[in-house]
């Protein structure tokens, strides 16, 4: 199964079968043709979020938002968004359910059990490194992750997607495998999950087997896009 440059890809056929799957693409500024000259991971990763999203509104945290069209998209769809970062998000004055926030998502001043859905697209594996500002701290994404879920109502809804493939770090950024990226996720059920890796100037969906190996330590080759779920019984001190 392919995601990119072919018109007959299944991408293609679900914008066309799925009325909100299009709208959300389009809300992203995004025409059918253009699903087929996106090269980036970050659109498979927005389209993973998008196809395995309620649209039932709520509250939504959009992590690590910088100047992404992401959180347009959710508030579009009625959601109340917050969104997080270091500095303050680009185009929060363009809807009006959408609250910028600055501060460090290892530790914010949100209440327990606040939000019905957080994402965190590309933005886990870079927390601690210092590359965006932040300070260094090589538990850093255990800490955000850690924050998050105790932000996160019980029964609510956690997206993250991340580098995946051999275990590593830098400058740029960690990879996870298969291990780390469940402890990461400590705390949290995983009930959807989707791995993908590139193919010349096309991503498509594999496996976590078959990306184990690969090293996209400086270079994204391999992606894990999760949907996890909190426990309506979580211990905050897991």
């Amino acid at each position: 199964m392919s995601l990119g440059l072919r018109s007959r890809n299944p991408i293609i056929k679900l914008y066309d079968s799925n009325r909100f799957f299009r709208a959300a693409v389009q809300k992203l500024g995004f025409s059918r043709k253009g699903l087929a000259e996106f090269p980036s991971e970050r659109f498979v990763e927005y389209l993973f979020v998008f196809k395995n999203l309620d649209a039932s509104g709520g509250k939504a945290l959009d992590v690590g938002s910088g100047i992404s069209l992401f959180p347009l998209a959710l508030a579009s769809f009625g959601f109340e968004v917050t969104t997080i970062d270091l500095k303050s998000y680009a185009y929060s004055s363009l809807l009006p359910n959408i609250k910028p926030v600055v501060c460090d998502i290892r530790k914010t001043s949100f209440p327990d059990n606040h939000f019905d859905i957080i994402t965190a697209v590309s933005t886990i594996e870079h927390i601690g490194l210092g590359r965006y500002g932040d300070t260094l701290d090589w538990q850093g994404d255990k800490k955000a992750v850690h924050e998050l879920v105790r932000i996160l109502k019980p029964g609510g809804v956690f997206f993250i997607t991340l580098p995946f493939g051999k275990k590593g770090i830098s400058y740029l950024h960690r990879v996870y495998d298969y291990d780390s990226l469940t402890d990461l996720l400590r705390g949290l059920t995983i009930v959807c999950e989707s791995f993908f890796t590139q193919k010349g100037e096309i991503w498509i969906v594999t496996n976590s087997e078959n990306i184990a190996g690969v090293d996209p330590t400086f270079y994204v080759q391999g992606i894990a896009c999760v949907k996890a779920v909190k426990s309506k019984r979580h211990n905050p001190h897991f």
